[in-house]
């Protein structure tokens, strides 16, 4: 006589034996992070994504406008295609490019993070699934030693009715776990499974990424390189260099103009920092930590012999350094200029405003109060700077003043 539940536990042992061996092979393989140049946070993403969405609608804007000079009719009139425009465009692409370059990479690191996540998960998995297997193997490898007396003898070596049914429960209950063992089994083969397609897809979103952001980073990489070129024409063909210093000069009136609106917008609302900042002449902290490489007044072209006026100085600096905040004071222009890149101008009171450009990046907003030291913007190469530097200058009631006579010595 067969013993039935012996016989469904051996049954149920060797079918499933079958289905053991088929648990996937497929180790997850490591996921080598990529060291970000600057992780950023999900309401940083966010504001980025706002910003980025905002450079999009302003380079359509230039490119309609470059587009319009290029299709004049004659030769003459396509040359006057702006300079500084082109400039920007660069500019604001290559600013396009850094941002979509910040969000992929924050993308892939949080990928990263999910991917090794699920590889532990995996690696648990597997590890419990062979806990499993192997306790099952054992278990069929002891039936078949037992052959069909195992649980026959347990049975007929009852002493009494009541024995018997105490020696029944016994072998019911190890059925029972046989068969909770191979459930368990079922539910860790199918979760194992689900984790190594979630894993496998989340992998190639992963690569997908990496791949986007290497094609960002080259186009970054071309559109510096075409700046310059760019800015080696300005300075090899003297036709150009007039009609950019020409252009340079229309920017300064807008900058003139700007200045001019936020003193007579002051006038009217007297606030922030009056009287304080003229008691700081010679006393300012450095913007930044670089040499001065082009000075206050009037600067001499060493090749054409023409002369421009220089209405603050710039500074040599690192891509991404620091620009710190001279002294409190109120952000009035937060934004784009012509020529300037972007641009940083504080109202310090008093009729004095502290201009800060060429900037990579700004860190504070128009309308919010800076203190000093506090860092403002990042340092780059927006406009017309030919490498990392920072244009600095100091307005009083719309006159440049000499930045060096208000800088500490150092």
């Amino acid at each position: 006589m067969k013993n039935p539940v012996r016989a469904v536990g051996l049954l149920s042992l060797c079918l499933w034996i079958g289905e053991i061996d088929a648990v996937g092979k497929e180790q997850g393989r490591p996921v080598r992070p990529v060291k970000p140049s600057g992780a950023v946070s999900e309401d940083e993403a966010s504001l980025i994504e706002k910003q980025i969405e905002s450079e999009r609608r302003a380079l359509k804007n230039i490119a309609e406008k470059i587009e319009a000079g290029k299709n004049k009719t004659t030769a003459a009139q396509k040359e006057e295609t702006s300079i500084l425009l082109e400039l920007e465009t660069v500019d604001r692409t290559v600013r396009l490019g850094q941002q979509e370059s910040a969000i992929l990479e924050r993308n892939i690191k949080k990928k990263e993070k999910g991917l090794l996540i699920m590889q532990r998960d995996i690696q648990n998995l597997q590890k419990e699934i062979s806990g499993i297997r192997l306790t099952l193997s054992m278990r069929i490898r002891d039936l078949y030693q037992e052959r069909q007396e195992g649980f026959l003898r347990i049975l007929f070596a009852s002493k009494d009715p009541s024995d018997f049914l105490r020696r029944f429960y016994y072998v019911k209950t190890i059925a029972i776990k046989e068969e909770e063992r191979l459930a368990s089994l079922r539910v860790k083969q199918v979760a194992l499974q689900e984790t190594e397609e979630k894993w496998t897809q989340s992998r190639q979103g992963w690569v997908n990424d990496k791949a986007h952001l290497v094609q960002k980073l080259a186009l970054i990489r071309l559109e510096k390189e075409n700046k310059k070129k760019i800015l080696t024409r300005i300075q090899n063909e003297k036709a150009l260099y007039k009609k950019t210093v020409t252009e340079m000069e229309t920017a300064a009136s807008l900058l003139q103009n700007l200045i001019d609106e936020k003193i007579k917008k002051r006038s009217r609302i007297e606030k922030g920092h009056a009287g304080r900042f003229d008691k700081e002449k010679g006393k300012l902290i450095w913007p930044s930590d670089g040499k001065v490489i082009t000075s206050f007044g009037r600067q001499r072209h060493p090749k054409y012999k023409s002369y421009i006026f220089k209405k603050g100085v710039e500074i040599d600096a690192s891509h991404g350094e620091a620009v710190r905040a001279v002294y409190d004071g109120t952000v009035v222009y937060a934004n784009w200029l012509h020529g300037y890149g972007m641009v940083l101008m504080v109202d310090q009171g008093g009729g004095y405003y502290v201009i800060y450009a060429h900037l990579k990046k700004l860190l504070v907003a128009e309308g919010t109060s800076v203190t000093k030291r506090q860092r403002v913007g990042e340092i780059g190469e927006t406009g017309l700077a030919q490498g990392d530097r920072l244009y600095f200058e100091i307005r009083y009631q719309g006159s440049p003043v000499d930045p060096l006579m208000w800088l500490i010595k150092r």
